[in-house]
């Protein structure tokens, strides 16, 4: 929640302040955020798999990419100490080149699993527009049509009966004039 973000900001950006201005580090200065990046990428994936029962495939990916994500920004935290307080120069190339490599790649991947991920939930909201009514929720043929192609699939399967009851109600309208929908 927003309100338990407040305080993990504070210790992050203490932290930043602290080893910027007070305690000057720069290889602690530079570990943080990749650090925290990481933290909050495996809480995202962790959120992502558990938004639902079973996740969909596209929710899948993205927490996988987001954990090999967050496993190459936690790399970072291990690299940047070595370049002490003053920040040796080799440790600082190489702190720098890994993470020209592996930040394009990571905020790609994310970016591209978090526009499948939409398109798994308009895909999901389309397919419940196609079998139901609109306005009162309840099957429409189609609808009926393949709930009722299920239940006798499941009946033959397991050697059951399957009964459909089927109603014809006289001026059906003056009752949708009369009393709404």
């Amino acid at each position: 929640l927003p309100v338990n973000l407040w305080p993990y900001a504070a210790i992050v950006y203490g932290g930043v302040v602290w080893t910027t201005v007070i305690d000057k580090h720069v290889g602690i200065n530079m570990a943080i955020m990749p650090g925290v990046a990481a933290i909050t990428l495996f809480l995202s994936a962790l959120m992502i798999l558990r938004h639902r029962e079973k996740p969909r495939p596209a929710e899948l990916a993205a927490a996988i990419t987001m954990v090999i994500f967050g496993l190459a920004q936690l790399t970072a935290p291990g690299r940047a100490p070595l370049q002490g307080p003053l920040g040796e120069e080799s440790y600082r190339t190489l702190y720098v080149h890994f993470n020209f490599l592996t930040l394009p790649a990571g905020y790609t991947g994310m970016a591209m699993f978090v526009i499948f991920m939409l398109a798994s939930d308009l895909s999901e909201e389309m397919k419940g527009l196609a079998v139901q009514d609109q306005l009162t929720d309840v099957f429409n043929r189609r609808g009926f049509g393949e709930q009722a192609a299920r239940a006798y699939a499941t009946a033959r399967r397991v050697s059951l009966p399957v009964s459909v009851i089927m109603s014809d109600i006289d001026r059906f309208k003056t009752i949708n004039d009369d009393f709404g929908h």
